[in-house]
């Protein structure tokens, strides 16, 4: 018999206000991750919140836990933050799939 099991890669992302953080997958293994500037309605850079994607990884029909962990001696590698600028900004946002957070919750009986 085989065993044949495929896994789903995405990106997700959750809003966090400090870069202090590491990204762990439920076998301890250290996750992809990358933090971006959050703009305000100005077009200005926000200094105390970023959004931090993360590379997950799920088996098909599956779930997995990652765990986001907080401290303060830890600093994002030069490579984890982005580098973005705005040019010729309107104020108007044309990334409307990054104005909704991901939320994940499962039902009583364990499915999405």
């Amino acid at each position: 018999m085989v065993h044949i099991i495929a896994f789903n890669s995405q990106i997700i992302y959750v809003e966090v206000d400090n870069p202090n953080i590491k990204v762990f997958d439920a076998d301890g293994k250290e996750a992809d991750i990358q933090f971006s500037p959050i703009f305000d309605d100005d077009g200005e850079i926000k200094h105390d919140h970023y959004r931090l994607f993360i590379r997950v990884h799920v088996p098909a029909l599956g779930y997995t836990t990652y765990f986001v962990r907080y401290n303060p001696e830890w600093t994002p590698r030069p490579s984890q933050i982005a580098d973005v600028q705005l040019v010729n900004y309107d104020g108007q946002r044309d990334l409307e799939f990054l104005e909704k957070p991901v939320s994940i919750n499962p039902r009583e009986d364990g499915s999405y």
